[in-house]
């Protein structure tokens, strides 16, 4: 699982309508529909998790600043972290989830020792993953154990993070998507959807809303994407429920909205488990 903001790359704007290629080619500036705040939603192409690129929209007084992106992130936890000539602090994936509120998520449990751990595991029917905290890229650095032996892997995963061991029931769906949000200098908060999981640096499929979003835009955001298929079901699979989607970005905007230290947040991935969308990981980055 990605636990980091995305690789900038793409230049673009935020705008109502037309269909676009892979992230962000679509979006260029002076395009047509590209508005300003303030005003309801928008949507277009982009990657997640970061600032829009200068040029992706017309009549801005002033590019908007970037964040490091990338290794600036690696092994962040909740430590601060510098560059550019600002702090930033990257929260732990548990308290990310906790700030995002009531989203739809597996049952999961922090553990601060292997007997919590064990306790947790006998009351989840199946399969558990055990994750380390305060790490980013987790998958990639061996600290994310699934079908878990808690009594082989807990301290190894404890002394790999911040010493607590983020416990889930083990989940599998098919399809994994990303959703992240961020403070634009000319937009404010935008809010981003897409083809997540391990692929989504690779595709970068991704489509920028404006938050709050209005009705019927993440269903016109999606049906842009390259991926739109596999939202409305391919192959006899259930369609993504956008509402509960929706659900999802509502979360992610309004805590940029009553947080203003928060710059970024960054949902990847999230699970579609028979079309209904699950909160597998989360990170949330604070000025």
């Amino acid at each position: 699982m990605s636990a980091g903001p995305l690789s900038a790359g793409a230049a673009g704007g935020v705008h109502r309508s037309g269909r676009g290629g892979r992230g962000g080619h679509q979006l260029r500036s002076g395009c047509a529909g590209v508005r300003s705040r303030p005003g309801p939603g928008a949507a277009g192409d982009g990657q997640a998790g970061h600032r829009l690129p200068p040029r992706c929209a017309p009549d801005r007084a002033a590019p908007a600043q970037r964040r490091p992106s990338g290794p600036a992130y690696a092994g962040a936890g909740s430590r601060g972290l510098r560059g550019a000539g600002s702090a930033v602090r990257a929260l732990n994936e548990w308290e990310s989830k906790l700030l995002l509120g009531d989203v739809p998520k597996p049952r999961e449990a922090l553990t601060r020792t292997l007997n919590e751990a064990l306790a947790f595991s006998a009351s989840v029917t199946g399969p558990v993953v055990a994750k380390a905290l305060g790490l980013a890229h987790k998958s990639e650095r061996g600290a994310v154990v699934l079908n878990a032996d808690l009594s082989a892997c807990w301290q190894r995963l404890a002394a790999l993070g911040d010493g607590s061991v983020l416990v889930a029931e083990q989940v599998r769906g098919e399809l994994e998507l990303i959703a992240g949000g961020l403070r634009d200098a000319q937009f404010g908060p935008v809010l981003t959807i897409g083809l997540g999981g391990v692929t989504a640096e690779v595709f970068r499929d991704v489509a920028f809303l404006l938050s709050p979003a209005e009705p019927g835009e993440l269903e016109k955001a999606t049906a842009r994407l390259l991926s739109a298929p596999l939202f409305r079901g391919w192959r006899g699979r259930p369609p993504v429920n956008l509402g509960a989607l929706g659900s999802i970005l509502a979360a992610i905007g309004a805590l940029l909205e009553a947080d203003p230290e928060v710059s970024e947040v960054d949902v990847n991935p999230i699970l579609v488990r028979d079309g209904q969308p699950l909160v597998l990981d989360a990170l949330v980055v604070k000025d």
